[in-house]
Order: C-alpha cells, then structure tokens, then sequence
C-alpha cells in the first residue's frame, strides 16, 4: 500500500493547476520510491529554483520512451523526472538483490568446509535453496505487479491516460514474459508513453471538453488592466503573454482597403486576435439588431396543437346541465354598463385622457459608448412668427379703414413717386372680389427684409427667475432643537392690589423684591412663590435693582422722589452678610475735605431714615428735586445711576453708596433721557433718548459712540446690554426690537413681532436668551447665539410665545427679569400678578 506524500512545487511552478498535474502523471503511484516521500526541482546557480535547468527544447532525445513530443515546456520535464525517479528505483532493486546473493555464497562456502563428507546431502540442500530464492523472486514480482495493478486501477477513475498505460503495459508483460523485471517495467511505461502520443489524446495537454473556447489562461479578469503594458497577462508558468503586433493606422488603412473579410472581421479582447465571423454569425447578428428572433428556423406563427381539445368526444364527462347563467345575460354587468352611460351623460367621464408618457431606452445600446456631443453649443432660439394679418391687408376692408379723399391728396403732393407708391401699396384697399386683387407690389421686399432679419437679427430668450417669499427667509433651525428656554408657566405670585411696575431677581436667584402702585415692596421666596417680607413705602414704586455684590445685601427702591437703601432681613440670607451690610450702612462716611458744588446739593440730599423706617429695612435715603423713573447699578456694587426725567440737564446723576457722593455728569446730553444702563464689563454707560444712543466712557470721560434710530422721534422705553458686552437691544414704544452690534452700530438688527409698545427687554446672564414684553399681552422669547467668529453674524431666532396676563387699562406687561443661573423668566403684569415661566 502507498503512503500518504506531500508535493513541494516552488514558485512559479505552484502556478500550475493541479488538475494538470495529474494528467502528467507526477502523482502516479509507481513513479515515487516508497523511501523518497518528496519532490524537489534542484537549484540553480543562483539559489532559486529552475525548472529549466536540463534545457529540454534545445537538444531533445526522441529515443527516451517519457519524451512528450509536445509545446509545453512543463510535460517535458515532468516525463524526466518520472524518467529519472524510475530508474533509481530499479537500481536500489537490483542493489537488494546483489547482496543476498553474496550472502548466499558465503553461507555456501561455509558449509562446503564444515561438510566436506556429505557432499550430495549438502547439493540437494543448494538446489533447494536455489529453488527456494526463485520462488520468493517470483513471488516479489507478483507482489510488484500486484501493487502495479492496484494503483493503476485505483487511478482509472481520475486519470484516462493511467488507464491506457495499464492496459499497454500487461501486453508489453504478456509478451516478454516474467524473465526480466526491469526490463518489463521499462517496457510498461515506455508503451503507455508511446501509446499516448501515437493516439493524440486529447487530455493530454490539459485541456478538456468544457474549456475548448478558452484561448488563454490570463482568467476573466478586466483587460483594462493591462492598457499601459506590454503584455495581456500571465500564463500558467508565470510568463508575460505578449500582446500581438496590431500594426499602426497605416495597417490599419491598407487592411481595410485590401482585406476583402474586414468587414466580418472582429478583435478578441481576450486574446489580441482577429476572428473572422462565419455567415451564420453574421446572420444572427442582424437578426438581433433589427429585433427579429435569433433563429431563422424558429416558427413564431406555428399552428398551435390543442392537447386536450382537438379529440372531440363522443360523450361529455358529466352529464349536469347547462347553469341558468351561462346562457342569460348578467344583471350586474348591465347595471356596470348603465352606471358607464349615465356617467358619459353626465360628463364625468372623460374620454381624451393624456395617456401617461414612460421613458423608453434603446435596448441593443451598448454602456460603452460615449454619448454624442451636441451638434451646437448655443441653444437654438426659435424665430417669432411673422405677425398675422388685420382688417387693414383685408381686400374689402370696412369704409373706416379706407383712405378719404382729402387723405389721398395729401399723400400725392407731399411724397414723390416712389415713396407714394410704396404707401399706396401698403394702404388698405378695397376689392369687389379676390379675383381682382393684383400682385403685392412691396411682396419680394417684404420677404426679403424677413429673411435678412432671421438671419441677421441675434435671437435670445429671457430667463424668468421664480422667486418665491419663503426664499428670502433665512433658513432657521428648529426651536425645539434650540432648547432650553421657557415654555410654560409654573408659579403664580399673587399679593399686590394694584399695577406691578417693577421687579428685580437677587444675583443668588433665591429672594425676588416686587413693587407696585399700591406703595407696597414685597420680598418673595423664589422656589416656593411666598411673600417674606412687606414694606410699606408711601408712594408709588417705580424701580427696583439688587446690588449685584454678593458680599452685601442692599436693594434699591425707586420711590417717588426718592432713592431708598434698604436692607431685607430674611431668614434666607446669611447673619455675616446681614452684619457685613449693616455695619456699612449703619452711619454716614467722613467726608473730610470734600464739599458737594451748588448743583449737586440742590438736587441731591443723604437722608438718614427715621427710628421707624429703620425697623422696616430702611438704612439710607437719597431725596431727588423730581420723581426717579429708573435706578440701575455698576457690576461692581458701589456705585448706581438714577434717572429722573423730568429734571432737563439734571436727570442723570451718578452715586457713590460707600462715600454717600454724588455727581450729575452730562449736561445737555441729558436732556429727554429716557433709559440708562452700564457695560458689563468696561466702564462705559449708556444713555438712550428720542431717537439717540449714547456711549460715554467713564475713564477717559468722552462720547464713544453715537447711535441714531430710525426715527428721531422714536421713544425707547429700555435698553439691555449683552453679558459680553459687544451687543445691545433697545425696545422702542414703536413695536420694535433693535439689536445693535458695538463695532457696526450702522447695520442694527430689527425684529417687528410685537404688536403694542414695548416695555422691557432683558438678556439672560448665562443661556443665550433674551425676552422682550409689551402691552399686546405677549412676552416674545428669542434665541440670540452669539459667535466668537467677529464676522458670523448672530443667530436670533424667537422660539416661545408666552400669554397669560390679562390687559388693565391698556397695559398688560410692564416688567420682565431673568433668573440669574436657571432658564426661567419673571414677569410683572397690569393684572397685580408675578408670574414664573419655566
């Protein structure tokens, strides 16, 4: 039995297939010594591997019985190593049987000196010996040609070339019988090589029945591949397959000229050479183009054979009668056709349709083909059609249309004969009958001048551009993606009998100070809507501001005529800062070698407040020539600015809490001052009058900035500066929202979506939100998304409308205030309510 050998095939020969292999014999059974479990190719000089080392094709033995008188280089080399493994086989036989004959004799000699005596005993003993060995050489070559057929056989379903050398070589062993085992295995190959090649079999280089069209084995793979070499691909060893010589344009010409086959002559892609289509190719081809079938033999209108019907029977297979339905007509179908009639009647139905257009493509259009270019490249203009003809080219034209006579005198003295001529062609005139109308006179001119026109004239056609209103809108976000902000109310503060003018938020977002009309100020609890505290004022509160200091407690009242300091006591806020207050405010400063100028001590006054007042929170009050409208703080704490609008050149003044000073800085920019504010972050102020914005610069003490509205006349109400201070909005009483940039103040931003004057506006100190109210009832909150990008503009999108006050007297929201950390808005209505929107 065989044992199991591996085949090491170094490269390029592993390139071949094994298929091939096989029919070459290289795994055939009795062509490998049992020892020998490998195949090695020897190595050239190099080191590597050459499979052409003995160089075959140049000198080749035609003698050698494993000679394949065949082009591949592969079938040469593979008989020679089949060849040469043979032949060492026979010689390490032939070795074997060497020694155990001089072992024989030596045994023989041996015995011929111990026995000298019994000479016919020990010549009996050789002569079975020697009959002896010859049965066991029998019995060994009938083991070899045992193990020969079996592995013959076992291969006759794998390989037909095995087959046939089997047969080949039992007739070689039947006719020189078993005398000579080398000689017999010799002659078996030999014959089944030699049977081979005489027979021409077919298999023998590989190929088969199923691969016939394949002309080379580069695989079916893109050829485009190869367009920028030399070659196709690679054959079966390794090596370039060259492609053919296709000669230049000139070849190409001359073939074309003088190939009488060159217009059936096509290109195989594959292989690089012409093929030469048969009739019966080109017969299909043209069946194929014009669409008929592909086989002219094939009869489309063939008389069709009825398998079940063309047997008539003698009797039907059931004997039921006919069904009443199959000979009466249908009532439904009847009542289908009325139902169509009355419709045709009615003219709901209509019966010109425009059948429905599909897109048809060429079927036999190859995807390789480029598209045609177009034959112009300006677009083909259409002339204008020549204008029709009126009641005046009529030839029995109405009397109106008629020359009168005073007309036609006029024409002949003041035209000359050819112009007269010309005119009198061209006016209308009239006929008895078509008959009598003679040839235009001005008819070749006329088409002429229409020709030269279409010629000469350039034609082109006006683009309309459709433009639609939602076009010029920006292209916004969502506002649920802009999220958070507030949309909802959640709580209700409820306490005050009169209008709410005036609300502040303390800078840690717990306590909230209201003041109404009812000259009351309450402080509330934020998070639960309860009211801590009540102070009774005397008049009416017109403003209110926490000092943005954290360090102190200290809440500005707009009163009246007055500025009052207070300190809220609250169990919410903390001893130490109670303590830290009071002790700041407890006494009046030292004002050394200071002395107040004459305009300042007549208008502005520090009042220490009475023993009951100072029960109630009262620590300081600051008395005013006129009513104080507006109190607004310094982001640092010590320093706040009161408007009192009805004092001219005196309105704004400037205060010092820690010093008790006071200043009134501006003149006549003063005048008609309607809102004021300080920069976040610079020392700058900001005072909005009719129709002006002023930016003054507290350190270097000049105007920066003079901003001009759209309207002179335009009264704003309040003004808000951004966190980061490059950005500002005012509300006007004109429904606007103006957002101004500090670097392009030229360029504002006006949003119009409220619909009553509006009167507060606020940015929030951390989200990118601002709220605006006004008196139509509707508190507006916008997303307003600052870049860091100087030239991105802003995003302002309004997201939230919030309606839930109730209008009093024509007001409704009169003042709305950011929580300092949450996204919740505050507002302060007409209706006497607070109301906290989340």
């Amino acid at each position: 039995m065989s044992t199991k050998r591996k085949i090491k095939l170094p490269s390029p020969a592993d390139i071949l297939r094994s298929d091939t292999a096989d029919l070459l014999g290289i795994f055939d059974d009795g062509s490998i010594d049992d020892n020998d479990q490998e195949i090695h190719f020897d190595e050239g000089d190099d080191g590597e591997s050459n499979p052409y080392k003995y160089h075959l094709d140049e000198n080749p033995n035609y003698e050698d019985p494993y000679y394949y008188d065949l082009g591949d280089n592969i079938n040469k080399q593979v008989a020679f190593y089949k060849s040469n493994n043979r032949s060492k086989k026979q010689d390490e036989e032939d070795n074997e049987d060497a020694t155990e004959d001089s072992d024989e004799e030596e045994d023989d000699s041996d015995n011929e000196d111990d026995d000298s005596d019994d000479n016919e005993g020990s010549d009996s003993d050789d002569l079975d010996d020697s009959e002896d060995d010859e049965n066991l050489d029998t019995s060994e070559k009938d083991d070899d040609e045992s193990e020969e057929e079996e592995d013959s056989e076992g291969n006759e379903d794998d390989n037909e070339e095995s087959e046939y050398n089997e047969t080949s070589s039992s007739k070689a062993n039947s006719t020189e019988g078993p005398s000579k085992s080398r000689s017999s295995d010799t002659g078996e190959s030999s014959s089944g090589q030699n049977g081979a090649v005489a027979n021409n079999d077919e298999y023998a280089d590989g190929d088969s029945s199923d691969e016939e069209e394949i002309r080379n084995t580069v695989g079916n793979i893109p050829l485009e591949w190869y367009d920028e070499y030399d070659h196709i691909g690679y054959d079966t060893m390794g090596e370039k397959i060259i492609k053919p010589d296709r000669g230049d344009s000139i070849d190409a010409f001359l073939k074309r000229i003088e190939d009488p086959d060159y217009r059936r002559t096509v290109v195989d892609r594959l292989t690089g050479q012409d093929v030469k289509l048969v009739d019966d190719d080109l017969d299909l081809i043209h069946r194929l183009v014009k669409g008929y079938v592909p086989s002219a033999q094939y009869d489309l209108y063939e008389p069709f054979l009825d398998l079940y019907s063309h047997e008539v029977m003698e009797t039907p297979l059931s004997g039921r009668p006919e069904h009443k339905r199959s000979f009466l007509p249908s009532k439904s179908d009847r009542r289908k056709v009325s139902r169509m009639v009355h419709a045709l009647k009615q003219a709901a139905i209509h019966k010109h349709k425009r059948q429905k257009r599909y897109n048809v493509y060429d079927l036999w259009k190859s995807d390789n083909i480029p598209v045609p270019m177009r034959r112009r490249l300006n677009v083909d203009y259409k002339a204008p059609p020549a204008r029709l003809p009126t009641n005046n080219s009529s030839y029995n034209p109405p009397p109106e249309f008629l020359m009168n006579a005073k007309q036609l005198e006029w024409i002949e003295r003041n035209k000359n004969g050819h112009q007269r001529k010309l005119l009198l062609a061209r006016l209308p005139t009239k006929y008895d009958s078509l008959r009598k109308v003679p040839n235009h006179f001005t008819y070749v001119m006329d088409i002429f001048n229409r020709c030269l026109d279409l010629y000469m004239s350039s034609r082109f056609a006006y683009k309309r551009v459709k433009g639609h209103s939602k076009d010029l809108l920006p292209d916004l976000p969502r506002p649920r993606d802009l999220r958070p902000y507030p949309t909802k109310e959640c709580l209700l503060f409820t306490g005050h009998r009169s209008i709410v003018r005036a609300i502040t938020i303390h800078p840690l977002g717990k306590i909230m100070a209201t003041g109404s009309d009812d000259h009351t100020i309450k402080i509330w609890e934020v998070s639960t809507s309860r009211c801590l505290h009540t102070l009774s004022v005397g008049d009416a509160v017109h403003s209110l501001a926490w000092n943005p200091n954290t360090r102190v407690l200290v809440l500005a009242a707009a009163v009246g005529k007055c500025v009052i300091i207070i300190n809220p006591e609250n169990y919410l806020t903390d001893a130490t800062v109670v303590a830290r207050t009071n002790a700041l405010l407890e006494s009046k400063p030292d004002y050394g070698d200071y002395t107040a100028s004459d305009k300042v001590a007549k208008t502005i006054k520090w009042l220490l407040p009475s023993a009951e007042e100072k029960e109630q929170g009262y620590r300081i009050v600051v008395k005013h020539t006129h009513k104080v409208h507006q109190v607004v703080w310094h982001q640092q704490g010590d320093y706040f600015a009161t408007l009192q609008p009805d004092a001219n050149t005196t309105s704004v003044v400037t205060h010092q809490l820690a010093r008790w000073r006071s200043q009134i800085p501006f003149g006549r920019a003063s005048v008609k001052v309607t809102a004021l504010s300080f920069h976040p972050k610079k020392a700058y102020f900001y005072i909005c009058s009719q129709g002006r914005i002023r930016v003054y610069s507290l350190v270097e003490k000049k105007l920066i900035r003079l901003i001009k509205t759209n309207s002179a006349s335009e009264f704003i109400s309040s003004i808000a500066v951004h966190p980061s201070g490059e950005h500002f909005i005012v509300g006007s009483h004109g429904k606007r929202v103006t957002w101004y940039e500090m670097e392009c103040t030229n360029r504002p931003f006006t949003l119009r979506y409220h619909h009553g004057a509006i009167r507060s506006v606020a940015f929030h100190n951390k989200y990118p939100l601002f709220a605006s109210a006004a008196d139509d009832g509707r508190v507006i909150v916008t997303h307003s998304m600052v870049y860091s990008d100087l030239i991105k503009d802003p995003l302002l999108v309004p997201v939230k409308e919030l309606r839930n006050h109730q209008l009093f007297d024509g007001l409704c929201v009169l003042q709305i205030a950011w929580h300092p950390h949450d996204p919740c808005l505050f507002t302060a209505g007409a209706d006497s309510t607070i109301r906290m929107w989340q």
